[in-house]
């Protein structure tokens, strides 16, 4: 979810029976054999060795369902008044930007974008998706895990942890009812989304996938967050490559032409160059946290407040 905008085009669809079937399949990154499952439930155990070749499956046909959903353009979604989203994204340019509205990325951040476009050059070499587009997604989604008082840590793990509002369709949100039992997003009610790359749970469900061969294909692992956004992307065959390709693909990730818009003028930064890599675990400056069962201290946030 673009952690400012929010329209969502009402109860997501069910995913085509063929979306669940995906096989568990091998992965190989460039920096050593690694394997994916595409199939749920969330966190599922991957299947394989270490030394098994292979790509994740990728979808001819196109997802129905959004990977992510956006949340109004104003303060008024996040349950913390004070909370100036302009702001924060001010100090962000000011801290750390190299030119424009581009700034640094974590190195574990990178080394994961790097990886799931190698993935997906392999699962599907007429995608060409490549690692700026990953990486403006990220950036857009949760300013590369490092929203809300996050931070990514050397594995590429985001903690304590990003989660979206609640979808209880207030606040001009979908109603979309718990579907993962609270697994992925720590709510029994109502989904939120979760991660870097700010997946919706169902969705996770279907594309989620164990990017660095811990045991766990986890959303809040940029790793495996990456390879799936990847796999989400390149479903329904188009050409990453194209104008039209990305804005398609973009869109199709998150419905909201602002958020297009916005994910790839980044990406063309980072195509020319325009950013550098900066150490991992570092947080840019926010005022909240962001998950609903953290109770640690932090920036005097508001605990319990379901930003994401």
């Amino acid at each position: 979810m673009d952690l400012r905008f929010a329209h969502h085009r009402g109860e997501p669809r069910p995913l085509r029976r063929w979306q669940k079937a995906t096989a568990i399949v091998p992965l190989v990154l460039l920096a050593g054999a690694w394997t994916s499952s595409l199939t749920g439930p969330s966190l599922a155990v991957a299947s394989g060795g270490v030394g098994d070749p292979g790509v994740p499956a990728v979808p001819t046909t196109a997802f129905e369902q959004p990977a992510s959903v956006s949340v109004p353009n104003s303060a008024s979604a996040y349950q913390g008044g004070d909370y100036d989203l302009e702001s924060r994204s001010a100090a962000f340019s000011s801290t750390l930007a190299l030119s424009g509205h581009v700034e640094g990325i974590p190195t574990a951040a990178l080394l994961a974008y790097q990886n799931a476009a190698d993935v997906l050059a392999k699962a599907d070499p007429t995608c060409k998706l490549e690692w700026p587009l990953l990486a403006a997604i990220g950036k857009v989604e949760s300013d590369h895990g490092r929203f809300a008082g996050n931070t990514l840590d050397a594995d590429g793990v985001a903690r304590p942890g990003i989660y979206g509002i609640p979808l209880n369709g207030s606040s001009a949100t979908a109603q979309i009812t718990d579907t993962d039992g609270g697994q992925l997003d720590n709510d029994t009610t109502y989904d939120r989304a979760v991660g870097p790359m700010q997946f919706i749970p169902s969705t996770w469900d279907v594309v989620g996938v164990d990017g660095d061969s811990d045991g766990e294909a986890n959303p809040q692992d940029l790793d495996d967050a990456a390879v799936a956004a990847g796999v989400y992307l390149c479903a329904g065959g188009g050409d990453l490559s194209t104008d039209s390709g990305a804005s398609a693909a973009v869109f199709s990730y998150n419905h909201s032409d602002s958020y297009v818009d916005r994910v790839l003028s980044i990406a063309s930064d980072y195509s020319m160059g325009a950013y550098s890599a900066v150490p991992s675990g570092i947080a840019a400056p926010t005022v909240v946290t962001s998950d609903p069962s953290y109770t640690g201290g932090g920036n005097g946030g508001n605990n319990n407040n379901g930003n994401g």
